[in-house]
């Protein structure tokens, strides 16, 4: 590894090492994603036995230590939008490797693909309605995410 990346890994985890149990608890689960996501993702995803305490303001602790940031592309604003985020590849790097030698990670995989195939299905029945261009955009917003895992 390159001398810079080490540096900026260090740094990256020096702060994770300040971020309380629960932050460091989403932190690591948010290592499955690989594209941009929701708070309705992440609830779906990462706190599916509700052990996450108040998950919206651990979410924006995170995006205020900027281990997170906010996609702000117009292009996929809609009347109901709903904030959507995102991981530097580094930082989701190792977060996903935290989640990797985690007991949870198995689990956390399969909250995953559960959320992802139900988003398609519900996305299947409604395409063809009213709501056509929101579920557009919802499927082009979350297809980095449909991606096989490894």
């Amino acid at each position: 590894m390159e001398y810079r990346q080490r540096t900026l890994r260090n740094t990256i985890e020096w702060g994770y090492n300040l971020l309380n149990e629960n932050q460091k608890r989403l932190f690591r689960r948010l290592g499955v994603f690989t594209g941009k996501f929701d708070l309705k993702a992440v609830q779906a995803v990462t706190n599916c036995e509700n052990d996450i305490e108040d998950l919206p303001k651990t979410v924006y602790s995170l995006l205020n230590k900027s281990f997170l940031t906010k996609v702000t592309d117009i292009e996929y604003e809609h009347e109901e939008y709903e904030e959507k985020f995102s991981m530097l590849e580094i930082i989701c790097e190792y977060a996903s490797e935290l989640l990797s030698i985690s007991e949870e990670e198995n689990y956390i995989k399969e909250c995953y693909c559960d959320y992802y195939l139900s988003l398609v299905t519900e996305a299947e029945f409604k395409m063809n309605g009213q709501e056509r261009q929101r579920w557009l955009w919802e499927l082009e917003f979350s297809h980095s995410n449909m991606i096989p895992l490894q």
